[in-house]
């Protein structure tokens, strides 16, 4: 019996997630699932053929381009990574990640204690006023405490002798090493890398919106833009831009294809 499968106008109804995955190893690299605003944009460029008046003659189509945009909803680290070029870093017990640390203190017998143990000379000691504001003095720190510095013992640190008194407050700020961290760096000559993209989404049948099918959008060869403006507030987006790309070597030239199954098929 002849396939009768033939779904052409659908209603989109949203879209569902994102998924990169790594080109050479097929692993998921990040998946995002609050996409707002998604928008894939068709593009190329059109060159005519002009007689010598200046009149077109024809029109060809050349260098086709295909971009998927949107923001997802969350600050996603791994959608950060990609777009750094930079594997996100995971902290271990045997690699540790350097985390920072800021604490307001008040001075206690000569002594403030800090909640973790300091990496040595990574201590910043800034003296603050009844209002809890930097002023702008600067505590050093020596070997020992004396009347113009303060000294460090593990998680302790001794005021110097003078300039400080019990009941000021402090703020410190000093990196402690963690296990359970994870680190993002964005080194300059690190750029990101092509993967293939899944845009997962889900339509609806025109007459019967109860039906629904969740179909793919996929660029085989995608790669993100490392150029976005992130708004750092609350109520901010994480936006991000993806290029379709030929795989120029290949005899396949595919930009990108779109598959809506039968669901309810075997």
């Amino acid at each position: 019996m002849a396939n009768t499968f033939n779904v052409d106008e659908l209603i989109i109804d949203h879209v569902l997630s994102g998924t990169m995955f790594d080109k050479s190893t097929g692993a998921p690299k990040f998946c995002l699932k609050m996409i707002e605003e998604p928008t894939l944009e068709l593009g190329g460029e059109k060159v005519y053929a002009d007689d010598p008046l200046g009149q077109h003659i024809a029109a060809f189509n050349r260098s086709k381009t295909a971009t998927f945009s949107g923001s997802n909803s969350l600050f996603s680290l791994g959608l950060m990574a990609e777009q750094v070029g930079a594997a996100k870093k995971v902290g271990t017990s045997e690699s540790k990640i350097q985390a920072m640390r800021r604490e307001q203190l008040q001075v206690t017998g000569g002594k403030v204690t800090l909640k973790d143990t300091p990496v040595t000379g990574t201590i910043s000691i800034g003296k603050m006023n009844a209002s809890k504001s930097l002023t702008g003095e600067y505590i050093k720190i020596g070997t020992a405490s004396s009347a113009g510095e303060a000294s460090v013992s593990a998680k302790v640190i001794t005021m110097p002798t003078s300039g400080v008194s019990d009941g000021d407050f402090v703020c410190v700020y000093y990196k402690t090493e963690m296990e359970n961290a994870v680190q993002i760096t964005n080194y300059a000559d690190a750029v990101t890398s092509a993967g293939e993209f899944w845009i997962e989404v889900l339509f609806s049948d025109k007459c019967n919106q109860a039906l629904q099918y969740y179909g793919f959008v996929v660029f085989p060869n995608a790669v993100l833009d490392n150029n976005a403006s992130i708004n750092l507030t609350t109520d901010g987006k994480h936006p991000f831009s993806l290029e379709a790309m030929v795989d120029y070597c290949g005899t396949n030239q595919n930009l990108f294809y779109i598959v809506v199954p039968d669901n309810d098929a075997a």
